[in-house]
């Protein structure tokens, strides 16, 4: 899983704007999503290409239709939060006379001989 994969999976029950090829967006709460970016949206605000705005409850979107998906700083604050709860530990690799150390949350690498 890729990088913007994994946190779309985080954001999830947090609210997108998804911005479709034809022009439209729409704007709800990510509910799930797969590897080929299909989207469920719940609460759905749908703003169509000359501007009118429909309620839908639920929505299914196909990935190749998606041109981009934007997350709002609260949502990134709640995975943010999220991540701190988890207090993954530090972890430690030895090879050969080498220690690789990898911080968590925010990676750092150390490298000692």
């Amino acid at each position: 899983m890729d990088k913007p994969q994994e946190l779309l999976k985080a954001c999830q029950h947090t609210a997108v704007l998804v911005k479709l090829n034809n022009g439209s967006q729409i704007f709800g709460v990510l509910r799930n999503m797969d590897a080929y970016y299909n989207l469920n949206l719940s609460d759905c605000q749908v703003i169509n290409e000359q501007g009118d705005i429909s309620s839908v409850n639920q929505m299914k979107i196909n990935g190749t239709f998606v041109q981009s998906i934007r997350l709002s700083d609260q949502s990134v604050q709640q995975v943010e939060q999220k991540v701190k709860q988890q207090q993954i530990p530090q972890q430690t690799v030895e090879v050969s006379n080498i220690t690789v150390t990898v911080d968590k949350p925010k990676p750092k690498f150390s490298l000692t001989k």
